[in-house]
């Protein structure tokens, strides 16, 4: 097929992105219908907070990991990569506190920490989890991520 002048893609292609954007838009309007304006601006605020100051930040500290090891083998200091020895645990126990800082920080409410620890813990449904431990364990794990 031709591409399209100004596009640089061809006509089925543009009908996928544009389909999309649509089933995108759709799926929007069906989950924010129903949710509080808070969480309706907290996901732009979200996307806005990483393309804007989280990739620049870990992007540039990874250019400069590469440089770093780039100049190291250059001197000979090294002669194994080791970025990705870096990039991988500290990739798994950033995701890994992302999904457990309510836990950690205490900012889930006593339902579902009761509910999410019950088989561990011999606690009644009313005095809820205190939380201890939960920053140790996400040690442990980040730590045998790093291994």
């Amino acid at each position: 097929m031709k591409n399209i002048p100004g596009y640089g893609r061809g006509p089925v292609h543009l009908l996928g992105v544009i389909f999309c954007y649509i089933l995108a838009i759709y799926a929007g309007v069906k989950l924010f219908s129903n949710v509080s304006l808070w969480i309706a601006l907290a996901f732009p605020a979200g996307i806005f907070l990483h393309d804007f100051v989280l990739f620049p930040l870990y992007s540039g500290i990874d250019r400069g990991l590469k440089h770093l090891q780039r100049r190291q083998q250059r001197e000979e200091k090294v002669s194994v990569g080791w970025v990705n020895h870096v990039r991988v645990p500290v990739m798994i126990s950033f995701f890994l506190l992302l999904a457990y800082f309510p836990i950690i920080l205490r900012l889930s409410d006593d339902r579902y920490l009761y509910f999410a620890n019950h088989r561990y813990l011999s606690i009644p449904l009313a005095s809820g989890y205190s939380g201890t431990g939960s920053w140790l364990r996400l040690q442990l794990l980040c730590s045998e991520a790093a291994l």
